[in-house]
């Protein structure tokens, strides 16, 4: 047996990876969506005894996630670590598997290359770093398609359970499972009937999710989730997503050689399963191109191991014995993108790859000036620093700091002679609301932090 299809050692090396290559940042402050949906519905799952209806909160997911990460603070405390360290074995869930799902298709070489493409890609590398679902959502849906392609029952059933109570696209992925197994085996009645019946089972569990999501908070799903879903401007989205899988970060360079090896190989790109990857791909790009909102790319992530798997796959059909020289050379330009210096930017899209750690760096630093010189000031800012200066399980301050967001107050009313300070930045949710705001204020700078583009101010409210 190759060093390489032994899978024990493949899956010991693949973490050692991972973990070496993210121990860096697993003290490292939670951001955006981490910051102010996981981390917070995790601790109140924690509070209030698992209870998975999370409140006030209104996360828009289902809860294994944050039940997830309950139970992990529970065990360990909570703390950045523990937080970081789950979405890093989430991390290597999904290029371990991966990995399998190629090697069960392919080979040996196909596996160790998807695998490894997929985790130094700027993207998948950026959001292994963050406690969010996105990198749960992608590991559960390889694990769910490599269970189904295996017709590993017990596996698909726990995989595709758990991903239906992680994402609600995940449902996609599940009728498209069902209906795939019906069109193989459409001439045989019987098989259609027993093996469709028992793949419809996480869709049972998502509908019985839904269910009492209706009789314990009065909707079946997020009204603020249903509300992205929009019918303009469709095709416009679908060639942004298609852009953000097939070609942006040297991804061309694998499309066009998935198209090369189609027209001159034509190797094995006709079986069932290989049309089921491009199928999954191509569904949940035309699916994300319905929601009016598609400022985060990291929603389109679940196609990337998919598509690295194809990839690969072109890769050592055209390459053969060179094909890790090829790999070499796509992992050396995808680490070219890992950096950059985007400035005006929501905090949210600096996530396809480390710059958000760059916005993390200016923010911990604005507000340990806060915390250090104006520990007692009210400072007026918005979403997210709200969150860095109240909530010290953030990573971002030891004090609570009296915050008071820009968002939720009217201004024609709120006496701006109790404020202390300003604490601006212009990667928040919504930064023109504090600018205009500043317009008519008094008001002097007093420190700037800055780093490759990103930065964050402290103004003093100059007072009659």
């Amino acid at each position: 047996m190759s060093l390489l299809s032994n899978k024990r050692i493949v899956g010991i090396l693949l973490f050692l990876l991972v973990l070496l290559l993210k121990l860096p940042i697993i003290n490292t402050p939670h951001h955006w969506d981490s910051l102010g949906r996981d981390i917070p519905a995790a601790i109140w799952i924690l509070e209030h005894n698992f209870n998975p209806f999370v409140g006030d909160l209104n996360v828009g997911h289902p809860p294994f996630t944050f039940e997830l990460l309950a139970l992990s603070f529970l065990i360990f405390g909570k703390s950045l670590s523990v937080s970081h360290l789950l979405v890093v074995l989430f991390s290597f869930l999904g290029i371990y598997f991966t990995y399998l799902l190629a090697l069960h298709l392919f080979d040996e070489h196909v596996g160790i290359i998807a695998s490894l493409l997929l985790f130094f890609s700027p993207m998948y590398f950026a959001q292994s770093g963050i406690p969010q679902i996105e990198i749960p959502f992608t590991a559960l849906t390889v694990m769910t398609i490599y269970f189904f392609i295996k017709e590993n029952r017990i596996g698909y059933l726990i995989s595709g359970s758990l991903l239906v109570l992680t994402k609600e696209p995940a449902v996609i992925l599940i009728i498209i499972i069902i209906l795939f197994k019906i069109f193989k085996n459409y001439r045989t009645r019987d098989i259609i009937y027993k093996d469709a019946s028992f793949y419809v089972f996480p869709l049972l569990v998502f509908f019985a999710w839904m269910l009492l999501n209706k009789i314990y908070l009065g909707w079946f799903l997020y009204p603020g989730s249903i509300g992205y879903l929009g019918f303009g401007k469709i095709p416009i989205r679908f060639e942004y997503l298609i852009y953000q899988v097939f070609f942006q970060e040297y991804r061309w360079v694998l499309t066009l050689l998935i198209v090369t090896s189609i027209i001159i190989k034509n190797k094995g790109w006709n079986r069932e399963e290989v049309i089921f990857l491009a199928l999954v791909v191509l569904i949940y790009c035309i699916f994300f191109a319905f929601m009016e909102d598609i400022r985060l790319p990291r929603w389109i992530l679940v196609c990337y191991p998919l598509f690295f798997i194809l990839g690969s796959k072109a890769i050592v059909d055209i390459f053969n014995k060179k094909s890790y020289i090829v790999m070499l050379i796509l992992v050396l330009l995808f680490v070219t993108k890992w950096t950059g210096d985007r400035t005006i930017r929501s905090g949210a899209t600096l996530e396809t790859n480390l710059e958000y750690l760059d916005l993390i760096e200016t923010h911990r630093e604005a507000v340990k000036f806060i915390e250090t010189n104006y520990p007692n000031a009210v400072v007026l800012t918005n979403w997210p620093q709200t969150m860095e200066l109240r909530y010290p399980y953030e990573g971002y301050t030891s004090i609570k700091v009296n915050a008071i967001d820009i968002e939720t107050i009217n201004e024609s009313n709120f006496n701006f002679s109790n404020v202390d300070i300003i604490y601006y930045s212009p990667q928040s949710r919504r930064p023109k609301v504090l600018l205009n705001a500043m317009k008519y204020l008094n008001t002097t700078l007093i420190i700037r932090f800055e780093k490759n583009g990103k930065y964050a101010e402290i103004y003093r409210l100059n007072k009659p």
